[in-house]
């Protein structure tokens, strides 16, 4: 495969030919024709990252570009001509502004020292990403991921399998993470700050909401998924451990290669329903004593939410589709498939049973910002 990209690591705009294929790339227009160009040929297509075999710097000093004005001018002029041949040797063809490129011709540069530390490749880890969105979007990934919840419960006693969801509320309710309850309020406003940070500063502040979001992830699938029970010992929901470490192990991988992009325009008002879901979650208005509705304004700042998976899943998801036009797809489609069916399990456990009613409710926020979420991984950009 051939690559084309620009000094910063982004790929430009056009379509290249891989072996008689269209390999799209990102939409990136750069307007500056002469900024250093890299062909970097990836053998087995694995990621740019890891296995960079030649790099060509292609560059047209303004003394030499004869009023070329666009990349894909100028890469034509390198091709008939009428910029000095010798940057690169190989067929080019282009029409418009879709640049086609087949390199037939050996390679003139030896890789440059820069590109053996990876600075010329297209971006840090954007092979590897792109490998978790290609795999999180396949059929039989997300089968694996709904099969990994039903992996058994450990427990310390023999349990009936007519029992589990007795024992899955018991985890639940006694988790280790609330065992922090002093944690409670700074852990709600910690995403507040974090969301008004996004909203004034943008971009500058999506790595941090990237390290919460991982950080948190680490919380819910160590500490949220055991617990030290009366009945049944010390348990551990296996399936939900292991699936939450999955989605810890992409928002990690997020909070390295920053997906996750605010574009400054404004945003279609549909966009916004998420909000009153993940107000709604944010806030938690149940007592946890009784298991009844309270409404009262203190718990947007005191409840146990900012320390809950069910809680703040849709909070991230909600923040992400509201924000960001671009966004980490591999990330929120592993997140929103795990929280929608975690969601639908909470809910049809809970309905069954009127003392866990309005905790049901309170779950309905997960599991449908959750499939939504799911669905824009496949249609938004990434």
């Amino acid at each position: 495969m051939y690559f084309l990209v620009n000094e910063n690591g982004l790929a430009l705009l056009g379509t290249i030919f891989v072996r008689g294929s269209l390999y799209e790339l990102s939409k990136q227009s750069p307007r500056a024709p002469f900024l250093p160009v890299t062909v970097i040929y990836d053998k087995w297509g694995l990621g740019l990252s890891y296995t960079v075999f030649y790099v060509i710097m292609i560059e047209a000093p303004a003394r030499e570009s004869r009023g070329v004005e666009s990349l894909s001018s100028f890469l034509l002029s390198l091709h008939t001509g009428a910029v000095p041949y010798g940057y690169i040797r190989a067929g080019l063809h282009c029409h418009s502004e879709q640049l086609c490129c087949i390199c037939t011709g050996p390679l003139l540069f030896p890789l440059s020292p820069e590109a053996r530390k990876g600075r010329l490749s297209m971006g840090r880890g954007e092979g590897f990403y792109s490998v978790l969105e290609r795999v999180s979007g396949k059929w039989w990934f997300l089968l694996v991921l709904l099969l990994l919840f039903f992996v058994p419960i450990y427990s310390g006693v023999t349990i009936d399998p007519r029992e589990i969801p007795e024992v899955t509320v018991a985890v639940l309710s006694n988790a280790f993470i609330y065992s922090f309850s002093y944690l409670f309020p700074p852990f709600k406003i910690i995403p507040i700050v974090i969301v008004i940070l996004l909203a004034v500063i943008k971009n500058r502040s999506v790595r941090a909401f990237d390290i919460y979001t991982a950080a948190l992830s680490f919380g819910f699938a160590f500490f949220q998924t055991a617990a030290s029970t009366e009945k049944y010992g010390f348990a551990v929901l296996s399936g939900n451990l292991i699936v939450y470490t999955i989605v810890l192990f992409f928002w990690v991988v997020e909070a390295v290669i920053k997906k996750n992009e605010i574009v400054d325009e404004t945003r279609p008002l549909w966009r916004y329903w998420v909000v009153p879901f993940a107000f709604l979650s944010f806030w938690y208005p149940i007592d946890l004593t009784t298991l009844e509705p309270d409404f009262s304004v203190l718990r947007i700042l005191d409840s146990a939410s900012g320390l809950t998976y069910c809680m703040m899943t849709p909070v991230f998801l909600a923040v992400v589709t509201v924000f960001c036009k671009r966004f980490n797809r591999a990330a929120v489609r592993v997140t929103a498939f795990a929280g929608a069916v975690t969601g639908i399990f909470n809910i049809a456990q809970m309905f069954l049973k009127p003392f866990f009613l309005w905790m049901g409710v309170l779950h309905i926020p997960l599991f449908v910002v959750s499939v939504y979420a799911f669905v824009l991984s496949y249609t938004a950009e990434g």
